[in-house]
C-alpha cells in the first residue's frame, strides 16, 4: 500500500468510528484533511460548495497508529469541540 492509500484508509475509519465529515483535499499531491461540522452542497441557489468552521486534522490522521484504542477521544480533543456525536 502506499502512503495515500493508508492516508484514504485512515480517513475512513475516522469517518466509521467517530461519525463526522471530513474533507479530504488533493494539494500538489499531497492530501490534505479537514474536519468539517457544516458543509452546504451546491444547490441551483448557491454556486458553490461551502465548507464552515473546518479545522486541519491531517498530522492527526498520519500520525493515527500512535492512538491505539483511544482514537475517539484523541481525536475529540485535538479538535477540540465537545460535541457528543463525534
Amino acid at each position: 500500500m502506499t502512503t495515500n492509500d493508508v492516508f484514504l484508509d485512515a480517513c475512513k475509519g475516522l469517518v466509521m468510528h467517530c461519525n463526522c465529515n471530513i474533507l479530504i483535499l488533493n494539494v500538489l499531491g499531497d492530501f490534505r484533511a479537514y474536519i468539517a461540522p457544516e458543509v452546504r452542497l451546491k444547490t441551483r441557489e448557491c454556486r458553490y460548495n461551502e465548507v464552515q468552521d473546518a479545522q486541519d486534522i491531517t498530522k492527526l490522521i498520519l500520525n493515527h497508529k500512535n492512538y491505539d484504542g483511544k482514537f475517539k477521544q484523541r481525536a475529540r480533543a485535538h479538535v477540540g469541540t465537545s460535541n457528543t456525536s463525534m
